[in-house]
């Protein structure tokens, strides 16, 4: 964990030397955040400080932080989902025997038993974890984006072409199959 702060306190450093001295306040970094929402932050901060083309980089970064930001919301909710799903298909065996008696008394307890309802259960923690990975890929590219266009020496509408372009890609649904391991690729 600190050398992730040193070495991004590191880039953020380089990238300041690039655009001038930043003020005190751009400084003051808080470690609870996502990347994106650190980068955003020190991006806002930089073009409040700064000329037209900070705040157009800034509006750029700004742009690409809301996918970011979208894609970290559903990847946080599919996670703890598929957190939860794990948690079931390994407990939910154990349900039975643990409550085989009250089973055999009960009739209405039966369904806890059923193969159907396991599978199912199976099928929605596997469901979840690739939709959590698909999501989290997607917020890892948006991220890498924004630490592209932010760190970058070129001019803002070239910057803008090319993010347009890569946005494109990481909008382009789902992939499956980047959650497996492929060797024939």
């Amino acid at each position: 964990m600190r050398a992730a702060l040193f070495i991004i306190s590191f880039l953020f450093l380089t990238a300041a030397s690039a655009h001038g001295a930043p003020p005190a306040e751009c400084n003051s970094h808080d470690v609870r955040q996502t990347s994106a929402e650190l980068i955003f932050k020190y991006s806002r901060c930089l073009a409040e400080n700064a000329d037209g083309e900070a705040s157009k980089k800034h509006l750029l970064v700004t742009d690409i932080y809301v996918k970011a930001w979208s894609y970290s919301l559903i990847n946080k909710i599919f996670f703890w989902f598929s957190i939860t799903a794990a948690g079931l298909v390994v407990l939910w065996p154990s349900a039975s025997v643990v409550l085989k008696k009250r089973i055999e008394e009960e009739g209405s307890l039966q369904w806890i038993r059923s193969p159907v309802l396991q599978t199912t259960i199976t099928g929605l923690a596997a469901l979840s974890f690739a939709l959590y990975a698909q999501y989290k890929d997607q917020q890892t590219s948006a991220e890498t984006l924004m630490r592209d266009v932010f760190f970058s020496t070129k001019d803002v509408e070239i910057l803008a072409q090319s993010a347009a372009k890569e946005l494109a890609r990481i909008d382009r649904g789902f992939n499956f199959g980047s959650t497996l391991d492929r060797s024939d690729k």
